[in-house]
């Protein structure tokens, strides 16, 4: 079933206050790179969002936590770029897309948002930056959007600690 954006102008693509939304999200992180960072993806505010959570422990080379949504088959060209709806703690987060035609290459939209405050954002695709194991690719080719076979949200960095982003929804916005 489609679901459109309320102002008719997008398509969500994970709704948080669906239960089967939280499905087949993996995680990965740095612990292959020395670090010992987790992050998780779990049903929060009587399931009508997702919480990504966990603790940023970076290794010497920097760290990172992610989650990766299970795989997708998105057309994403007719669209301008993504839209959350989200809750942040003041850090600094990514929403990543992998295309089919670049394997290995995370192409990411950074934010930020207010501490405790419901946001929704939008991101427009124009603000992709390719990275590889986070280093960042200034001569990668520009995703094909037409094929995206993942969505994910990441942390990166060299700051320690627990983060905490609630998000209610992602869609994509024309």
């Amino acid at each position: 079933m489609e679901h459109r954006l309320a102002d008719g102008l997008g398509k969500v693509l994970f709704d948080f206050a669906q239960p089967q939304a939280l499905t087949g999200w993996r995680e990965t992180s740095d612990a292959m790179l020395g670090g010992r960072s987790r992050a998780r993806l779990v049903a929060h505010e009587a399931g009508q969002s997702a919480l990504f959570a966990g603790s940023l422990e970076p290794g010497e080379a920097g760290g990172f936590a992610a989650v990766h949504s299970p795989a997708l088959r998105l057309d994403l060209t007719p669209y301008t770029g993504m839209r959350l709806r989200a809750r942040g703690d003041g850090r600094r987060y990514g929403l990543t897309l992998s295309c089919r035609k670049h394997t290995g290459i995370l192409y990411q939209l950074h934010f930020e948002l207010p501490p405790h405050i419901w946001t929704v954002l939008e991101l427009p695709f124009r603000g992709l930056e390719a990275t590889m194991l986070g280093s960042v690719l200034p001569l990668a080719p520009e995703p094909d959007l037409s094929f995206v076979t993942s969505l994910g949200l990441m942390i990166s960095g060299r700051e320690a600690g627990p983060f905490c982003l609630e998000v209610a929804q992602i869609a994509a916005y024309l």
